[in-house]
């Protein structure tokens, strides 16, 4: 099959990127508030955020976590409480990885035909940064290939904590403005999903170069 050329397969990308995001605010702005806001007198924020710890460990996307407590308890609350849960979730994540499960996650990455690398001190940086910019890999498989490929835990810790919440950020907006119908954060949430979308396009490619 014939490679699409580049520029192609960034407007296919690009396109990708605001169909998705379309389909976010359409299925968001259908939601009675009403709804939200009754499911919110029932909805305590620690468990909210107790499950964010856990559940992404055994593979649950946090994207919708992102959403639901932006419109549930507002931007400042849901930056704080995103912060400490991926933060827990993270040491979890790497006392599971370099503690009794690790040759049990070795096995499992061997069986897809896939070898760790033998990463040198500086080299660590790029490959967390590379890692964490791979769009279709879920978030979970992230933090255990990372720690299984020896990143020392201040770079792993400290990177990854910048950029999911770098990640984090626009889409806690985005369900915060789909539940108050405000159009202006509506417009400067997408506006940082597209920016976010097209910096790690643009990483990307550096790094790789």
């Amino acid at each position: 099959m014939p490679k699409l050329p580049k520029s192609l397969q960034n407007t296919l990308t690009a396109l990708g990127v605001l169909v998705f995001l379309g389909l976010l605010i359409y299925a968001g702005w259908r939601v009675d508030p009403e709804k939200i806001r009754e499911w919110q007198q029932d909805a305590p924020v620690v468990p909210f955020f107790i499950a964010l710890t856990f559940l992404p460990l055994i593979g649950v996307p946090t994207t919708p976590f992102f959403m639901v407590s932006g419109a549930a308890y507002g931007i400042l609350v849901s930056l704080l409480g995103t912060a400490v849960a991926l933060a827990v979730n993270l040491i979890i994540s790497f006392g599971i990885a370099r503690g009794g499960l690790s040759p049990l996650l070795q096995r499992l990455i061997a069986k897809t035909g896939h070898t760790l690398p033998d990463l040198e001190d500086k080299r660590e940086i790029h490959f967390t940064f590379m890692v964490r910019m791979i769009p279709a890999m879920p978030n979970f498989v992230k933090n255990y290939l990372l720690c299984l490929a020896g990143i020392s835990f201040p770079v792993y810790f400290g990177l990854s904590m910048i950029i999911s919440m770098v990640y984090a950020a626009p889409f806690i907006i985005l369900g915060e403005s789909i539940l108050e119908k405000d159009t202006s954060d509506l417009v400067i949430a997408v506006a940082l999903l597209v920016a976010l979308s097209g910096l790690t396009h643009w990483v990307r490619k550096k790094m790789q170069n």
